[in-house]
């Protein structure tokens, strides 16, 4: 987990830091929830994510793909247990899908855009 941690400037104690990444997780499932009651098109993972269960390793994750300076590495060693489902790894796979959309790939992986 420490090594996780280096590169991230926490101004704040970390109990704040930790609830303002899990209330963003909140807003954004709620966004998803309210699309998938209006019948649009929704993320089916965050039918399971629950941001009360996301341990710091998964915030800490998050925080670094916001930031766009989560790396490869990183991403790779981080491995929530549990499968479809559970709310971490439910968590992992969604934010899967956003670190493989071609805008994120240009500073996660630009050498996937080569052909």
């Amino acid at each position: 987990m420490e090594k996780l941690k280096e590169g991230i400037n926490i101004e704040n104690t970390e109990e704040i830091y930790f609830e303002s990444l899990r209330h963003q997780v909140e807003l954004i499932k709620k966004e998803e929830m309210m699309k998938k009651d209006n019948g649009e098109k929704y993320d089916p993972h965050f039918d399971f994510v629950e941001p009360n269960k996301l341990t710091e390793e998964d915030l800490i994750i998050f925080d670094k793909f916001l930031k766009k300076i989560l790396t490869k590495e990183e991403f790779a060693y981080y491995k929530p247990l549990g499968g479809l489902g559970d709310s971490r790894a439910e968590f992992k796979y969604w934010l899967s899908n956003k670190v493989l959309c071609d805008g994120n790939l240009e500073w996660f992986d630009p050498n996937m855009l080569k052909d």
